[in-house]
């Protein structure tokens, strides 16, 4: 890990309703500082831009955080925590940084992140959290997702519910198709059995295995029906909310998107780029 030093008591704090916004590569490399981040950090932009961005890393930054960042970030998903940097001179201020991965053509191109001033009690209570961490004194206390959890088997287990949906859905229905199957093997044995002990109606294992066989069919038709008609399009929702958190506001044509119009399209690929969002 990277110490970045020397450091100073000094902190620095940031103007209120402004925000301080990077991108970066897959690598963690800056390509992309405003004029807040640069002046926050008191480096230049041209020694900002190509840098890694732990170059504003402060050693009170436990390891557990970034990699927390990292491994949230992997999944796909948005990370949000507050962050102590380093000035170059050494002092130091607080942000609640909110990252992101940056979506092109479906897949990820980099990061970028929006980093606002937190409040004085957020400060003081992650300060506390972050201190526990790097001195080793957290006891079962850890990040997860931006979040502070605990990493108790009861807290364990609970985090079953932050489980993808679908995979819930797919391994209830599932599990349901599962034990109906096993319920209709063990009622057809039992029925078998009784059926050639008494001489009754043949026909009754068969229709229990079958009955048993349509219930497993039905529960794993319930979950397909699900998935198609509900968390397919919340799929859809929550990728274009991904797009436009990585600020690419105008998708490429696509499925015949301004088809008719390639004028429209490219007025708005035009705006896209005179606001900065493609380019930065």
């Amino acid at each position: 890990m990277r110490v970045n030093l020397p450091v100073t008591n000094i902190e620095y704090e940031l103007h209120e309703g402004v925000s301080l916004v990077s991108k970066t590569d897959l690598n963690g490399r800056i390509t992309y500082a405003n004029a807040a981040f640069v002046e926050a950090s008191n480096f230049t932009e041209a020694e900002l831009v190509g840098s890694a961005h732990n170059i504003v890393r402060h050693p009170d930054m436990p390891t557990e955080a970034f990699a927390d960042l990292w491994s949230t970030l992997n999944e796909g998903l948005p990370w949000a925590d507050l962050v102590k940097n380093r000035r170059k001179n050494g002092d130091y201020y607080w942000v609640l940084a909110n990252v992101t991965p940056v979506w092109e053509n479906g897949v990820t191109s980099g990061y970028m992140s929006v980093r606002n001033k937190p409040s004085r009690q957020q400060i003081t209570e992650a300060d506390r959290i972050y201190r526990l961490l790097k001195e080793g004194k957290a006891g079962k206390l850890v990040l997860r997702h931006g979040a502070v959890a605990s990493g108790s088997l009861i807290s364990k287990l609970s985090s079953a519910r932050n489980i993808q949906i679908n995979l819930r859905i797919s391994l209830t229905t599932g599990l349901g198709a599962v034990l109906m199957l096993v319920l209709g093997a063990l009622g057809w044995w039992e029925a078998s059995v009784l059926v050639k002990a008494s001489g009754g109606q043949r026909w009754l294992p068969t229709l229990i295995a079958a009955a048993c066989s349509a219930g497993a069919l039905l529960s794993v038709l319930f979950g397909y029906f699900i998935s198609r008609t509900i968390l397919r399009p919340l799929d859809k929702a929550l990728e274009v909310a991904r797009v436009i958190a990585g600020g690419r506001l105008v998708s490429p044509i696509r499925d015949g998107a301004f088809g008719r119009d390639r004028a429209t399209y490219a007025r708005a690929q035009s705006d896209e780029c005179q606001f900065g969002v493609g380019n930065a």
